[in-house]
């Protein structure tokens, strides 16, 4: 097992297990609220991916050479940039309103 360290190796304060766990049991919500919201995207994911690999499967056993890639390809595309986006969305969102404080007020982006 690794040695625990008192600093990392540029000085700052290491935490222990017990905050880290918390601050992943914090965390963690963010990511299930992904998966949920991007629930039909994953379906449709699944379903290319089961397809394509019964394709695949099939012409192996009849000797054909392997089904198109771009059509798979092209099914998977807007599913996984939905998932991409959705994720996104939704840590920006975490990010801002549960360590920035809210929404930004007048003023308070200054530079200077």
């Amino acid at each position: 097992m690794y040695p625990e360290r008192e600093f990392t190796l540029d000085g700052v304060p290491s935490r222990g297990w017990g905050r880290r766990l918390a601050a992943y049991l914090i965390d963690g919500p963010s990511g299930l609220l992904s998966g949920i919201l991007g629930f039909p995207f994953w379906g449709k994911l699944i379903s290319a991916y089961r397809d394509y690999f019964q394709e695949v499967m099939d012409a192996a056993e009849q000797g054909l050479p392997a089904p198109d890639q771009g059509a798979f390809v092209g099914d998977i595309v807007g599913p996984l940039a939905a998932v991409t986006v959705i994720g996104l969305v939704v840590n920006v969102a975490y990010q801002r309103f549960s360590c920035g404080g809210g929404p930004p007020r007048r003023g308070r982006w200054r530079s200077g």
